[in-house]
């Protein structure tokens, strides 16, 4: 009898949308003024293509939380929208984590808030499986 190979043929994917500041508001509320929010379509969005078990544990292995966070980040932002740096587009999280220049300050929040989700996320998912 032929043993038969399970393989995985869709992934799981999640569109997020961060929840920076900077991709909430076009004008943040102050005081009594409501502020402006900033347009949907114009929002960063990131599709989240997540890691089985083995790969989120060798990505979550480093010394430092910023690192593992970075590390999902490049891992398993499959896609991102409406983001440029310098007037290019970054499509990826391999593509933002590997910015060196420009608004580097935006491109490391947008990384650590990505990667941060991602690793709360999968903690979540472990705890469900769990009970």
């Amino acid at each position: 009898m032929e043993k038969a190979e399970k393989k995985v043929t869709s992934a799981k994917v999640t569109e997020y949308e961060p929840d920076l500041s900077w991709n909430l508001w076009k004008v943040p509320p102050k005081g009594k003024d409501p502020g402006v929010p900033l347009e949907p379509e114009k929002r960063v969005k990131v599709e989240i293509t997540w890691p089985d078990l083995e790969t989120y544990e060798l990505l979550i292995g480093h010394e430092s939380t910023f690192a593992s966070f970075h590390a999902l980040t490049r891992r398993c932002a499959t896609k991102i929208s409406n983001f440029e740096v310098s007037g290019s587009a970054i499509a990826t999280g391999a593509e933002l984590v590997a910015v060196r220049v420009g608004r580097v300050n935006k491109v490391r929040e947008l990384s650590l808030n990505i990667g941060s989700f991602i690793f709360k996320e999968s903690l979540l998912d472990e705890e469900e499986e769990k009970n």
